[in-house]
Parts: C-alpha cells; structure tokens; sequence
C-alpha cells in the first residue's frame, strides 16, 4: 500500500491524513497525545540538538522551559527576518528551519506509524493569503525535512473538497461560496464562484480573498490572559504586575506559558460547555491564585471587541467583491476558533442564513489536502481549474512612492498596464527596483527587478517602461523592461522573473 499524506500546517494546530486507496478518502492519522488525537499542537520543544519533540509533549515541557520551545511559527513564515535563538542549541534558527524540524518530525512520527512504510508524496496546504515567496519558504521547509512535496493546496480549496462539494452541488451548477476560516493565529475569508462539471471535474474562480493576518483564537487566549492578570489578580494581589517583571526571565516566561495554555483549555472548554472553571495558580509564590467560574454568556460579553473585528473583516470582503451578505449562496465555516458559539451566531444573523459546518472543523483542512493529493497525484482522476489572483496590491516602490501595478484579486497570469520611470538624473550604474506588496501607507518589499548598465544604455531619453505579471500556476513575479520613446513607441528590452527576498 503506497503511503500519501496531506498536511494542513496550522498557526496553532496540525493535522495530518492519508490517502485510502481502497475507500478513496482521507484518513487521519493519530499523531496527538497517547496516540489518539487527531489533532495536535504546532509547538515545537528542542531538548537538545539529536532531541526535537513536537505536539502535547513540546507544549508540557515549554511550560517548564520556554526558552527552548516555539509555537505559532506559521505566522512568522511570513516575516523575513525572523530568528530565533534555542539554548539547547547553541545557535538562531529561521522560520524556514523551526518549520522544516517540525515536518521531519511529521515524516518520522508517520512513517513509524506504518511500520517504517516512506511516505512517498505529500500535499501540504497554505493560506490564499500566501504570496509566492511564502508559498516557497513552507514548501521549501517540507523538502529540507526530505518530503516529496507534490503540490500545494489553498485552505478554502482544501476545506470545499472535504466539505463535499463535488457532492453537494448539482452538475453545471454554479455557487458563490464563502469560506469563513477562523483559526488559531489568523482570519481568512475567501469567496470564490465554484462550478461543478462531473463528479471528478470543477472550476474555481477566485472572487476576493481579505481577511486579517493577527486576528484569530490566540487574540482570544489573549483577552483570557488579560483577565487574569488585570481584572482579578489585581484586586487580590496589587503587586502583582510588578511582581512578574522583576522576577527573573525564566519565570517570566514559563508564567506567561502557563497562563496561555490554561487560556487554551479553559476557550475549548467553553466551546462545548455552558460554563467552565479557570484556575490559575502562580509559579511566581505568595499564593497568588485565581479559581472562578464563567458562563457562556458572560464570555460573550468579553468577545464583543472580537467579534466586532470579525463583522469589519466581513463588510470589507464583500466590499472588496462588490457583493450583498444575500449574494452568497453557501457559508463554509473552517477552522478551530469558528466552533465558538458567539462567532457562529454572528455570522449567522450577519448573512441571514445558518453557516454549514461539518463534525469536527479543525480536520477540514487536513482532510481536504489528503483527498486532493489522493485523487490529483494518485488516481489522477481530479481535474480541476482553480483560478487564483494576488491577494495584496502589487507595485514598484520608486523615490519613496508607491506604484500600484497589479491590484488586489488581479488572476495570476493578468499583465499590468506600462509603468514609466525615469532614469535620467540616475548615475550610470546597475540599478535594482524593490517591488512590494501593500499599499502606499503599509507595504513590504518581496522582490527586486534587477537593471544592468547594459539595459540603462539602451534607453531613449532616460525613461524606463515596466510591466509585472505572475506565473498563472504559482504566482511567480515577473517583469519586462521596455525603452519609452513616447506614447505611441515602446521597445522591449529584455523580460525574467523578479529576484525574491
């Protein structure tokens, strides 16, 4: 029996499934605590260089010693500077490594699940927020680990394919869909026109993507932290915020530790009780200690802030797509943090109608990523035309302003229109323009277009055309570098694809 998995690589959590030939599903593979969980924390601990523990252990011994352990690296794939220095270690590590160690642990945890059995291939989700470069870093991070990475899968096309679409919907039927995917560390919204062809055939086209990169359950453990140490601890013990910083670091930080993970437990707990007790006792002596009791209803009250982002998410989304809340013909609901009841009843009297959702959420994904790598790299039965656009603003930053070039929801594969610059107060010289993704008030650089001397020599007058597009099936960057004689006369001089940070 050949051995394909599919990953869904969480801000919080993993999950991990395979593909079943025979019943031509996915499966998942128990990789959490004593072996059962599906599901299991994306937190790795390094006890020592040979030692890498990822999952309910890494989040046990974190408690005890978190200068050595790192959680939600998801979100720091996205920021190219990141390191993080591990004592056990001896050294700095990059997004790109902690990911890629989380991975090989993955492989090793599967394949000593089927007897030593290699993994043969994998899909491996990412968000449709993703740009190429972080496309590649995940995707890179998988091949250091030494996965056969077959392809990638956006989430909300992931999560349509475990949800049942292809049975859900009739043939030559087309929907508008809206993924609502609220997890650990972020908020993705996607829709897209989804029509079904045949049983094994559908076209995506995607309407808009938005949503927000730091909006999602850790921003809920947050305000359960705050409470803790503001609304309560500081009535019985005043001291008590002076206390924590001028404790030693190593303290300080296992303290915050075990508030954020008792914060965990307490917003699960909450998710299928009507109420639940949060207990904290703290490491820091002189018997600081909380034990209360909270309702649904008083949580609620403590998530307006929260779900008034998620409302303002929503408005711009469908802003963006030029779309009505009664436009939207299906509400698929992804990911952990969404099983909370307060996000339920606010997307449902936002939309009007009852959001879909399926058994367990936080599978959706995984389940998705195995089925596509088993019915598109296995049975090779799936066709599928998924048309994806960029999900920033994509321009030249040039003399401290922004060009936009390529708009947001542009389809990869859409040229731009001819941006002028001028080169003719420029030295003679190589010259590199920063292309970014933003807008003019917030944006970041992620590639570069190089222009030798040879190519500034060629131009008439000093002025240099640019026009960027991506790679239809990647979203790569690319260029063309034209001499502007004048409105009506333009000569290209050369075409490639952006340099990447």
């Amino acid at each position: 029996m050949s051995l394909f998995i599919g990953i869904d690589f969480g801000t919080s959590t993993n999950v991990v499934t395979r593909w079943d030939e025979t019943k031509k599903t996915a499966i998942p593979i128990p990789l959490g605590k004593f072996g059962a969980p599906n599901i299991f924390p994306n937190v790795i601990y390094y006890e020592s260089p040979t030692n890498k523990i990822v999952g309910d252990v890494a989040v046990t011994k974190g408690k005890i010693d978190p200068q050595n352990a790192v959680f939600s690296i998801k979100r720091r794939l996205e920021d190219f500077g990141f390191k993080q220095y591990i004592p056990a270690l001896g050294r700095d590590l990059s997004s790109e490594d902690v990911a890629a160690d989380i991975f090989s642990w993955i492989k090793q945890e599967v394949e000593k699940n089927f007897g030593g059995q290699n993994v043969e291939g994998a899909v491996i989700s990412v968000p449709f927020a993703f740009q190429n470069s972080e496309r590649k870093r995940i995707e890179r991070a998988a091949k250091k680990a030494g996965l056969n990475v077959l392809g990638l899968i956006e989430e909300p096309v992931a999560a349509a394919l475990s949800f049942g679409l292809l049975e859900k919907t009739k043939s030559g039927k087309a929907e508008k869909i809206l993924v609502f995917d609220l997890g650990g560390g972020t908020f993705d919204v996607t829709i897209f026109d989804f029509q079904k062809r045949s049983d094994r055939q559908f076209a995506i086209r995607v309407i808009t993507t938005g949503g927000a990169k730091n909006l999602g359950g850790i921003d809920i453990d947050d305000l359960i932290v705050d409470k803790i140490i503001v609304e309560k601890m500081n009535k019985n013990f005043p001291t008590y915020s002076l206390d924590i910083l001028n404790a030693p670091a190593n303290l300080q930080e296992q303290e915050t530790f075990i508030m954020r993970q008792i914060a965990i437990e307490f917003k699960e707990n909450l998710s299928v009780e009507d109420e639940a007790d949060l207990f904290f006792v703290s490491v820091l002596g002189n018997n600081y200690c909380l034990d209360e009791t909270i309702t649904c209803e008083d949580f609620e009250k403590r998530l307006e802030p929260f779900l008034v982002r998620i409302k303002n998410v929503l408005d711009d989304v469908l802003l963006d797509a030029d779309l009505k809340p009664e436009n939207i013909d299906r509400i698929i609901m992804v990911g952990g943090t969404s099983k909370i009841l307060a996000v339920n009843e606010k997307v449902r009297n936002y939309f009007g109608k009852q959001p879909q959702q399926v058994e367990d959420l936080t599978l959706m994904v995984g389940e998705g990523a195995g089925i596509y790598c088993g019915l598109k790299y296995v049975d090779k039965s799936l066709n599928c035309d998924i048309s994806v656009g960029v999900s920033k603003n994509i321009g030249l930053k040039w003399r401290g302003k922004f060009l936009e070039m390529l708009p947001q929801n542009t389809l990869y594969g859409t040229p731009s229109a001819l941006a002028v610059i001028d080169l003719d107060n420029l030295e003679r010289s190589d010259l590199s323009i920063p292309i970014v993704q933003g807008n003019s008030y917030e944006n970041t650089k992620v590639a570069s277009i190089p222009v030798p001397l040879e190519i500034i020599q060629k131009l008439i007058g000093g002025k240099l055309g640019v026009k960027l597009n991506t790679d239809k099936n990647n979203g790569t960057i690319k260029y063309e570098l034209w001499s502007v004689v004048d409105e009506k006369e333009q000569i290209k001089l050369s075409d490639g694809k952006a340099e990447e940070e």
